[in-house]
């Protein structure tokens, strides 16, 4: 068996996280919208969303250039800014 050195691992993570951040300080969510959306378990699912004291249902339909979730619901999308999944329908 070969090993990994600890140390490599944390630093090619930590080297990673560091261009990310400059990244995203630069350019903010934008830039890394079109990764999200290939690993984004939630598209097109039905969701309830706790937001605060209301309950909002509705289908994802991905994210925004801030990050924001988008909510499709009754032929139109909403943007979730903050919020807690309750159930996935």
């Amino acid at each position: 068996k070969k090993r990994l050195s600890r140390n490599l691992i944390a630093s090619v993570l930590l080297s990673s996280l560091d261009k990310n951040l400059r990244a995203f300080e630069q350019t903010g969510f934008k830039s890394f919208r079109e990764k999200w959306a290939k690993f984004d378990f939630l598209f097109g699912k039905e969701l309830r969303i706790l937001c605060g004291s209301r309950v909002e249902t509705g289908f994802a339909e991905g994210v925004d250039e801030i990050g924001a979730l988008l909510l499709r619901r009754e032929g139109e999308v909403k943007q979730i800014l903050s919020g807690h999944i309750v159930e996935l329908l």
